[in-house]
């Protein structure tokens, strides 16, 4: 993932329900702001990294972590939309 898979992540978010956006933030999310757009596409491939997979030019799914501190351990998420 790169900062240029904004709007495409931006499209994947508004093809997605509700109870799948709720089950990956934890909360209700109407739309990504451009600040949740950022931190989510802008990975230093080290401590934080997404991978995408993509059908027909879209992005359909995001496997990410994000390393917890200066320790070996990080958070794991992903993302698979709903179609």
């Amino acid at each position: 993932m790169t900062p240029d898979d904004s709007e495409a992540l931006r499209r994947m978010f508004s093809r997605l329900s509700q109870e799948t956006i709720y089950k990956r933030f934890f909360r209700p999310v109407k739309e990504p702001s451009a600040k949740d757009l950022a931190f989510l596409t802008n990975v230093d491939h080290g401590r934080r990294e997404a991978l995408v997979a993509e059908a027909d030019g879209e992005i359909v799914a995001v496997a990410r972590y994000d390393r917890l501190g200066d320790t070996d351990e990080a958070e794991v998420a992903v993302l698979v939309e709903d179609a």
